[in-house]
């Protein structure tokens, strides 16, 4: 995990960055991070408008496919079982 976030913070737009861990936060059911990273999304310079969707971001029309695929990586990633990431993903 390590160094997927590494490779990441390398790679990934910061806002982006922000909203993968605003959404792990979201699976991981923690108040405290969601509290954090959803702040630090705001100064990243994303709207109020997506981190209230991120919650719901399969339903919603604010993430574009790029975006769709970061966040269906991040849910795999954080509810990753005993089959993994799914190859659809």
């Amino acid at each position: 995990m390590f160094e997927q976030y590494t490779y990441a913070q390398g790679t990934v737009d910061a806002p982006l960055l922000e909203l993968i861990k605003l959404r792990a936060s979201i699976v991981n059911g923690c108040a405290f991070c969601v509290d954090m990273h959803s702040k630090d999304a705001l100064k990243a310079g994303e709207s109020a408008q997506r981190l209230f969707a991120v919650s719901v971001w399969p339903e919603s029309p604010f993430f574009p496919r790029e975006e769709r695929a970061a966040l269906a990586l991040t849910d795999a990633v954080t509810k990753i079982g005993e089959d993994g990431v799914p190859d659809e993903v």
